[in-house]
């Protein structure tokens, strides 16, 4: 049964009980009696209608719409364990047990830890034949076993029992709510996922287990261990049951653009300075750097010979100028207007545009794919990112994936704009959690009424920093403005 429809019908049932004990307990006087019988025969009309509707369930549903949501199984709460234990000695016991939870020969299953995991443990589970994983949750981790698995090894690292999750374990709330975005419902009778799986599963075996159970494969990055799925309505929970599914949630929207005498404020011009003093002459030269962003207009003399558009993303005007913009306070040499001169005019841009009004999860689209293969390709060791979804924004695949890029390549450095969407509890529009998260301020330091704050919903607190977002100039249409102010966190992030 649906844990809200079940704390609807408490919610329901509580007070009438009480408002019955008053009807028909007690002793009262004739005034009041004729009152209170009809009082009574109202609340029973009204609890027999809702339970007649299917609004308060007893027992089993009554109608077809509680079918899915049963399917998924009831969510563990704060506290438990995401899924059903099950002793080590039992699991390795009964081998139907690992079957269901292998996939390309490996079997995928969560260990429970009682305690923090710790270095020696590590080394015994590497010795027991364990591949660990990520964290889930609760002192759970994901673990993979290939093979033979040392009984005695796991119990000496002091692992005791695996977890069993079930789809409801692995699933955002709003695919078990089936509140779904559009982005999620592209297709009649279909959903689009974002799933998590292991890292550097076969993709030939993916396709296999996802198209055996009537879904799609539409894009798959082995070294993030993230798919985009498209699967029947009706197969969600089946699908999300399976060993290579770690997390699903549904496909994001497309993400919003964060745009709305800088140098000096942030001592730019001092650290880039050649003159003595505390001059650093740090102008960016030799740095390269990936910029994520809608669109992007070349030609401009500022950016000349210094960037390059591997991706030229969306024709809106609007979203070429916000690309163009963040590219030269970024990078911009000063040459045709000196004060708009950027905070790293030395350095190496490599420009991705990343938003085309299109279903996010297209590879040329995704930022994360495409970050990915930049680094790999390109060497890129900052990226910069002035876009995001609308708040609130919880710890989902996206963040995930994100962190999971500076994990394999330490050298990365991620700077995101925080968004602005004004002070309040998780306003921020990306909460990963190896990243820059950048606010606004005006030119006298103070942070700007619209930036985005936390805490997010974990408690993390937002921005790490603020810069100067307010009537930031930064390069234009060359064949027009050539250059234009702009508000917003977008033009405060690219100078942190």
């Amino acid at each position: 049964m649906h844990y809200q429809t079940c704390v609807f019908r408490e919610l329901v049932w509580f007070p009438t009980f009480i408002v019955l004990l008053f009807v028909f307990g007690g002793a009262m006087t004739s005034t009041f009696r004729g009152f209170r019988w009809w009082l009574g025969s109202c609340c029973l009309v009204l609890l027999a209608g809702l339970e007649a509707a299917g609004q308060l369930p007893v027992g089993q549903p009554r109608n077809e719409r509680s079918q899915p949501i049963l399917a998924w199984g009831r969510p563990a709460r704060r506290g438990e364990l995401p899924g059903q234990a099950v002793a080590i000695a039992d699991f390795l016991a009964r081998p139907e047990l690992a079957q269901a939870q292998t996939v390309a020969g490996s079997c995928h299953v969560l260990l429970h830890l009682p305690q923090p995991l710790s270095l020696a443990q590590q080394q015994a589970l590497a010795q027991a034949g364990v591949t660990l994983g990520e964290y889930f949750r609760e002192n759970c981790w994901w673990a993979q076993m290939a093979g033979q698995v040392n009984l005695a090894a796991l119990r000496q690292a002091n692992l005791h029992q695996v977890v069993l999750p079930g789809p409801g374990h692995k699933a955002s709330p709003l695919l078990v709510a089936n509140n779904l975005p559009a982005s999620a419902r592209t297709v009649p009778g279909q959903v689009d996922m974002l799933v998590v799986t292991p890292i550097q599963l076969p993709e030939n075996q993916l396709h296999k287990e996802i198209t055996q159970r009537g879904g799609e494969l539409r894009f798959y990055h082995a070294g993030l261990g993230l798919a985009h799925v498209r699967a029947p309505e009706a197969q969600l929970a089946q699908v999300v049951a399976s060993p290579w599914v770690r997390w699903a949630e549904p496909l994001p929207p497309d993400p919003e653009l964060q745009d709305e005498p800088s140098r000096q404020a942030h001592q730019a011009n001092v650290l880039g300075g050649t003159l003595g003093g505390l001059a650093r002459n740090l102008t960016g030269q030799g740095v390269k750097i990936g910029v994520w962003d809608g669109g992007y207009f070349p030609g401009h003399l500022d950016l000349a010979n210094r960037v390059e558009v591997v991706r030229p993303g969306s024709p809106n005007t609007a979203w070429m100028q916000h690309g163009t913009r963040v590219t030269g306070i970024m990078a911009g040499s000063g040459t045709r207007l000196p004060f708009a001169r950027g905070i790293a005019p030395e350095a190496q841009v490599f420009f991705h545009g990343n938003i085309s009004g299109q279903s996010v999860l297209l590879p040329a689209n995704y930022a994360p794919y495409t970050m990915f293969e930049a680094v790999e390709r390109q060497g890129i060791v900052i990226t910069q990112n002035s876009y995001g979804p609308l708040p609130p924004t919880p710890y989902g695949n996206a963040a995930r994936a994100l962190d999971q890029i500076v994990n394999l390549h330490p050298q990365v450095f991620h700077t995101h704009a925080a968004g602005n969407y004004g002070s309040g509890f998780n306003s921020v529009v990306n909460v990963a959690k190896n990243l820059l998260a950048v606010g606004n301020a005006d030119i006298n330091g103070q942070i700007y009424f619209q930036s985005s704050r936390g805490p997010a919903m974990d408690g993390r607190l937002f921005p790490h920093v603020v810069a100067t977002g307010v009537g930031v100039f930064g390069t234009d249409n060359p064949a027009t403005f050539v250059y234009s102010p702009g508000t917003g966190t977008s033009f405060a992030c690219p100078q942190a």
